[in-house]
């Protein structure tokens, strides 16, 4: 208690004084406020300002002209005059981070006058004052970062934001704003340019307005939910330069949003998994979309016809229409009717149950999109419709079941026609095979055929003079003639892969005719018959891909096989051939490279002998299950030349499997999504992959600590490691040691259930990943790894819990580290300050701590020669070696405001060795402590602003002040 005009009075004569006057509470003395306005070289930081209770302390600030401190977390001043005083506050540029509530619509009116202000305003949530919008108003050169704002609740806080020309926050996750008015203002960002990602609900028609306006506008626009405002349509519709993002949208609920897109001209997103739009008005918006060619895959439900119409205008629609599912609407064929550029990607279609799907598609001149999968029409019409589709190219992918002879009349007249044809099963009609045989140009990608169960079908083939289609995955033809109209593909080339069953002689004889034949042999499966073989040997040209061969039974394959001098297809994913000739067949492919993908089991290890002598072989072996033969693997160690696509493998069941690929030198397969190989040999074949560079991304469990030996010897290698989850083994750990040069992308790590994996880590010298949200290793090792982290300099951003007192160790190696260390909370361990001491060159912004439990941390500060963070608002450390951690603080003077109690007289004994250190030493309230004084009594550059002491509670206070030599109270 000064109380007293006289102090101020003193004070106005110390001239050299230059305190630090922050966090004022009371002062009961107008006076003091006089004395302060004579303070002209005063510069103290005003930080946390609660209540002061009197206009005049205002006034005396007003003549702070230098006056620059940092106003972080103002809570409440109740008094408009304080912002009176800062409208004066022109050079003023402080923190304004995360204001809550001011209550006082004056303080607004003081932040207009902040021309050059920029603060980063983020996370906004309430402000209760309409005139803070129209302070905001007059920030022209105001760019904060504006994310995720919940509820400013105030109409005019739109109005200001108007204003807002040169504004470009990051918009991303709005979910409420509840003011129509907020709209009207973003309707003046012109050069507005945020992220839109993942609306939800605004609530208001007018923000659709303000939308209306955006012309440069170009979100990113993914998964949009629900917006339920008719309005907001009308607001797209003059988004003239929009190109947002639109995957996956689910539901709009309202029939004017397609009204928007219809004036969307230069409007391409990327439109993938639409599922249900519930509004036929989309549709006739899609009309109008001339330049749009979003990707369209797996549209399930639209449940609107008139969609379809939408649809006829895209002239130069090309989505990407993949897995369609069921569109229950006639009329949406109509629509695919006037889709002359039309080219998406139509692939896995399952169910349009409309005949008109097929008129529309019959007007598809310049449709080529990737048919892939066709699961059922259910439309003879369908095929009608195809019959139209002379520039018609999709990718006809995994077709099922037509259903319906037209469908193959329409094919007939595809002349132009050039999809990808795989999986076909089950189209149920002579016919279809019929309207092959007017596929003159036809090239589509026939892969996966299953059942044709029409002898017509072959002999439609037969006119496929110039088809190429892509013919993977054949299962059962069932029919000798499939095989005769194969003898006509003079120029046939498709894609054979993954043939199942042909069950006929025929078709082998077919094939001997294949002259200029090099379709892509992927997955057969049986075809029961010795001639096919014959039939292959006369394949000199032949170059399909074989891949995800499954048993053939028939050693005469083999035999036709051997013949196969230019034979190079692609040979994934094969199963079981079930005879020891074939491999013999394969002996003699010299020029041999297929494709060898997702290999399950071939039962025969004569299958491995003739393997040994493809020197030349790189096929892409992808998904490897099981071949239950060791001597495959004796035969893979000849592969010299082998570079195939090791990706999915899953079980091989053989430890020689691994063996021969040690051999594999040249080897760089894409191994992504491995599950599961049980057999720690195949990692020690992995080891020899010297110069080995996949994709491993999204692994997840191995099952073989050897694996992670094998890739200890991957010395190049670089895959994208990103969201591992388990992977159930400590040596991949090890092996990862290994990685010198590995620098993928570690991301939301979750739980890797190893502590080795860690150690692996260690040897990541250039391994610098963004290490972002990390919550839970549940490893102590995963930190020693860390500490190998040399170079590493992710962004280590909002750590919540780790669980492991060792990543405290392993930050302590990291040198070069120099994370954003913010709003740390919790992390159970005294270690984690043991790491944070050897972090030298480490100067995160620690802000906002609040409780870490841990006297250790005190004395993990000690070893920050070069720290300097903001240690603001630090409220109960319950240590008192954090005192003796502040001691080494040599080059330390962060700005110790608030302290409220430390309950320890080591405190001071700290502040002793401060010799360098001016903190603000204001509003001490009660130490508890006679050592406090001793302590300022070695203070001997201290001159801190000793205002407001109330009851410290010890007589030594006044033989500390004794001591105070320079001390002129």
């Amino acid at each position: 208690d000064f109380g007293s005009p006289d102090f101020v009075s003193a004070f106005t004569a110390f001239h050299g004084l230059r305190p630090i006057i922050h966090s004022f509470r009371d002062f009961g003395s107008p006076d003091f406020l006089s004395a302060l306005t004579a303070f002209h070289g005063l510069r103290p930081s005003i930080h946390c300002f609660r209540d002061f209770g009197s206009p005049d302390f205002v006034s005396a600030f007003t003549a702070f002209h230098g006056f620059r401190p940092s106003i972080d977390r103002f809570r409440d001043f109740g008094s408009p005059d304080f912002v009176s005083a800062f409208t004066a506050f022109h050079g003023f540029r402080p923190s304004i981070d995360r204001f809550r509530d001011f209550g006082s619509p004056d303080f607004v009116s003081a932040f207009t006058a902040f021309h050059g202000f920029r603060p980063s305003i983020d996370r906004f949530r309430d402000f209760g004052s309409p005139d803070f919008v129209s302070a905001f108003t007059a920030f022209h050169g105001f760019r904060p970062s504006i994310d995720r704002f919940r509820d400013f609740g105030s109409p005019d806080f739109v109005s200001a934001f108007t204003a807002f020309h040169g504004f470009r926050p990051s918009i991303d996750r709005f979910r409420d704003f509840g003011s129509p008015d907020f709209v009207s203002a973003f309707t003046a960002f012109h050069g507005f340019r945020p992220s839109i990602d993942r609306f939800r609900d605004f609530g208001s028609p007018d923000f659709v307005s303000a939308f209306t306006a955006f012309h440069g506008f170009r979100p990113s626009i993914d998964r949009f939910r629900d917006f339920g405002s008719p309005d907001f349509v009308s607001a797209f519709t003059a988004f003239h330069g929009f190109r947002p993002s639109i995957d996956r949208f689910r539901d709009f609920g309202s029939p004017d949003f397609v009204s928007a897109f219809t004036a969307f001209h230069g409007f391409r997103p990327s439109i993938d998994r639409f599922r249900d739009f519930g509004s036929p008005d989309f549709v006739s918006a899609f009309t109008a979309f001339h330049g749009f060619r979003p990707s369209i895959d797996r549209f399930r439900d639209f449940g609107s016809p008139d969609f379809v119409s939408a649809f006829t205008a895209f002239h130069g629609f090309r989505p990407s229409i993949d897995r369609f599912r069921d569109f229950g609407s006639p009329d949406f064929v109509s629509a695919f009717t006037a889709f002359h550029g039309f080219r998406p990607s139509i692939d896995r279609f399952r169910d349009f149950g409309s005949p008109d799907f097929v008129s529309a598609f019959t007007a598809f001149h310049g449709f080529r999109p990737s048919i892939d999968r066709f699961r059922d029409f259910g439309s003879p019409d369908f095929v009608s419709a195809f019959t139209a589709f002379h520039g018609f190219r999709p990718s006809i992918d995994r077709f099922r079941d037509f259903g319906s002879p037209d469908f193959v009349s329409a094919f007939t007249a595809f002349h132009g026609f050039r999809p990808s044809i795989d999986r076909f099963r089950d189209f149920g009609s002579p016919d279809f095979v019929s309207a092959f045989t007017a596929f003159h140009g036809f090239r589509p990608s026939i892969d996966r055929f299953r059942d044709f169960g029409s002898p017509d079908f072959v002999s439609a083939f037969t006119a496929f003079h110039g088809f190429r289609p892509s013919i993977d995955r054949f299962r059962d033809f069932g029919s000798p003639d499939f095989v005769s109209a194969f003898t006509a593909f003079h120029g046939f080339r498709p894609s054979i892969d993954r043939f199942r069953d042909f069950g006929s002689p025929d078709f082998v004889s077919a094939f001997t005719a294949f002259h200029g034949f090099r379709p892509s042999i992927d997955r057969f499966r049986d075809f029961g018959s010795p001639d096919f073989v014959s039939a292959f040997t006369a394949f000199h040209g032949f170059r399909p891909s074989i891949d995800r061969f499954r048993d053939f039974g028939s050693p005469d394959f083999v035999s036709a096989f051997t013949a196969f001098h230019g034979f190079r297809p692609s040979i994934d994913r094969f199963r079981d051939f079930g005879s020891p000739d074939f491999v013999s067949a394969f002996t003699a492919f010299h020029g041999f490279r297929p494709s060898i993908d997702r290999f399950r089991d071939f039962g025969s290890p004569d299958f491995v002998s003739a393997f040994t002598a493809f020197h030349g072989f790189r096929p892409s072996i992808d998904r490897f299950r099981d071949f239950g033969s060791p001597d495959f693997v004796s035969a893979f160690t000849a592969f010299h030349g082998f570079r195939p696509s090791i990706d999915r493998f899953r079980d091989f069941g053989s430890p020689d499997f691994v063996s021969a690929f040690t051999a594999f030198h040249g080897f760089r397969p894409s191994i992504d999504r491995f599950r599961d190989f049980g057999s720690p040999d195949f990692v020690s074949a992995f080891t020899a992959f010297h110069g080995f560079r996949p994709s491993i991304d999204r692994f997840r469990d191995f099952g073989s600590p050897d694996f992670v030996s094998a890739f200890t010897a991957f010395h190049g290698f670089r895959p994208s490691i990103d969201r591992f989850r388990d992977f159930g083994s400590p040596d991949f750990v090890s092996a990862f040691t290994a990685f010198h040069g590995f620098r993928p992308s570690i991301d939301r790590f979750r739980d890797f259930g190893s502590p080795d994996f860690v150690s692996a880590f260690t040897a990541f010298h250039g391994f610098r990943p963004s290490i972002d949200r990390f919550r839970d290793f549940g490893s102590p090792d995963f930190v020693s790894a860390f500490t190998a982290f040399h170079g590493f300099r992710p962004s280590i951003d909002r750590f919540r819990d780790f669980g492991s007192p060792d990543f405290v160790s392993a930050f302590t190696a990291f040198h070069g580290f120099r994370p954003s260390i913010d709003r740390f909370r919790d992390f159970g361990s005294p270690d984690f300050v043991s790491a944070f001491t050897a972090f030298h060159g480490f100067r995160p912004s620690i802000d906002r701590f609040r409780d870490f439990g841990s006297p250790d941390f005190v004395s993990a500060f000690t070893a920050f020669h070069g720290f300097r963070p903001s240690i603001d608002r630090f409220r109960d450390f319950g240590s008192p070696d954090f005192v003796s951690a502040f001691t080494a603080f040599h080059g330390f003077r962060p700005s110790i405001d608030r302290f409220r109690d430390f309950g320890s007289p080591d405190f001071v004994s700290a502040f002793t060795a401060f010799h360098g250190f001016r903190p603000s030493i204001d509003r001490f309230r009660d130490f508890g402590s006679p050592d406090f004084v001793s302590a300022f009594t070695a203070f001997h550059g201290l001159r801190p602003s000793i205002y407001l002491f109330r009851d410290f509670g010890s007589p030594d206070f006044v033989s500390a002040f004794t001591a105070f030599h320079g001390f002129f109270a």
